[in-house]
C-alpha cells in the first residue's frame, strides 16, 4: 500500500514515518505539509491511503480530504487529529475519511487503522469510540453498508472519465463558487497543464492577456446568476503559442434549484477562426481591387425583379454611396 503523509509539523511525519516501518506493505511515497500541498502530491502520486492531520495552513485536512475524495475516488483517507471530539469525527466521516485516530492513540492504533483501510474497512480510535452517541457508534456498520453504492458510483465515475479521454474536448467540472475542481486528462495532453494548476482560478493563468478580464468577468457573472456559461477566447499550449477555445458550461442544480456545480467542455476552434479570417481577407482584397479597377458588380434575382448593387456599381452609377442596395432593374437600367 503507498502512503502519503499529510502534516505541517515534521515530528508528526517523521514519527508516522517509524511507525508504519513496521507495518506490513507499506509504502511511504510522499510527504506534503499543508492541505494544497495534499491535494497536489495525491494527484502527482495518485497514494492508496492518505494520512491527513486536520489543522494546517493554506486548505485544512477536511477541505483536502473532500477535494481529493471527489478527484480521486480510489485513494482513501486516515483522518490523524489531536481533536477528540463526536462533532470532528463526524465531520471527517462527512467529508469522505474512512479512519479517524486520535494522536494521542497514535503509537498503539495507527498500524490497525491502515491495516483496516487495506482490507477496505473503516476504522475508529479505539480509546475515542465508547465516548461516541450510539448514533456514531453505529457509522462503521453504515459506511461498510454504503461500500456497494460507492462502488457503484465510482464505476459511474470511471465511466464518466472514460468518456472525457475519448473525446477530443476538453472536459472540466468547478463547484457552486466557480472554483475548478477537476479536468480531463486531455487538458494535459492537449495543453501541457497538470490539472491541479487549474484549480480554483488558476486556470485564469493560462487565458491569453487581452482576453483574461472579460473571460473573468463572464464567468463570474454565470456563477452570481446561475446562468449557462459561454465564451471563446484564446489558452497557451504546450509550446507557448495560443490556440482558440469555445467554452461552455452548464450548472448542475439540486433539488430545490440551487447550483451544486458547474460541468463544461471547451473545443479546439483555432481552424475555424483561421478560415474565417482568410475568408475576410480574401473578402477585403476583392473589394480593394474592384475599388481601384472601377469595377462594380450586382447581382439580380429574375424571380422578384430585384438587383443588389455593390458600392462600387453604386459609385460609378452616381448613387449615393453606401452598402449594397437593392434595386428594381428597371430603375437603374
Amino acid at each position: 500500500m503507498r502512503i502519503l503523509v499529510a502534516d505541517d509539523h515534521e515530528v508528526i511525519r517523521k514519527g508516522v514515518r517509524a511507525l508504519l516501518a513496521a507495518g506490513r506493505n507499506c509504502e511511504i511515497c510522499g510527504e506534503a505539509v499543508d492541505g494544497q500541498d495534499a491535494v497536489e502530491k495525491a494527484h502527482q502520486l495518485r497514494p492508496d491511503l492518505i494520512i491527513m492531520d486536520v489543522s494546517m495552513p493554506n486548505l485544512n485536512g477536511l477541505e483536502a480530504t473532500r477535494v481529493i475524495r471527489r478527484n480521486l475516488p480510489d485513494t482513501h483517507i486516515l483522518i490523524l487529529t489531536q481533536h477528540d471530539s463526536q462533532e470532528m469525527m463526524r465531520q471527517a466521516f462527512n467529508a469522505g475519511a474512512r479512519g479517524f485516530v486520535v494522536k494521542s492513540s497514535v503509537a498503539h492504533d495507527l498500524l490497525n487503522a491502515v491495516e483496516a483501510a487495506q482490507r477496505g474497512e473503516s476504522f475508529f480510535d479505539s480509546a475515542f469510540v465508547p465516548k461516541v452517541s450510539p448514533r456514531l457508534a453505529d457509522a462503521k456498520t453504515i459506511l461498510e453498508r454504503e461500500a456497494t453504492l460507492e462502488q457503484a458510483l465510482r464505476e459511474s465515475e470511471e465511466r464518466y472519465r472514460a468518456l472525457a479521454v475519448a473525446t477530443a474536448q476538453i472536459v472540466w467540472r468547478a463547484d457552486a463558487a466557480g472554483n475548478n475542481l477537476w479536468t480531463s486528462d486531455n487538458w494535459q495532453r492537449l495543453l501541457g497543464w497538470e490539472s491541479v494548476k487549474a484549480g480554483g482560478r488558476g486556470w485564469l493563468d493560462f487565458v491569453h492577456a487581452d482576453d483574461r478580464a472579460r473571460v473573468a468577468q463572464k464567468w463570474q457573472e454565470s456563477v452570481k446568476t446561475g446562468r449557462e456559461y459561454h465564451a471563446e477566447y484564446r489558452i497557451r499550449m504546450r509550446d507557448g503559442g495560443y490556440r482558440h477555445f469555445d467554452v461552455r458550461g452548464v450548472p448542475v442544480r439540486n433539488p430545490e434549484g440551487t447550483v451544486r456545480e458547474w460541468i463544461g467542455a471547451g473545443v479546439d476552434i483555432t481552424d475555424r477562426k483561421r478560415v474565417e479570417q482568410e475568408l475576410w481577407a480574401s473578402a477585403r482584397r476583392r473589394s480593394m481591387a474592384l475599388s481601384a479597377a472601377r469595377v462594380g458588380g450586382f447581382v439580380w434575382d429574375p424571380r422578384s425583379g430585384e438587383s443588389e448593387l455593390t458600392a462600387e456599381l453604386q459609385e460609378i452609377f452616381g448613387f449615393e454611396a453606401g452598402p449594397a442596395e437593392t434595386r428594381n432593374l428597371e430603375q437603374w437600367i
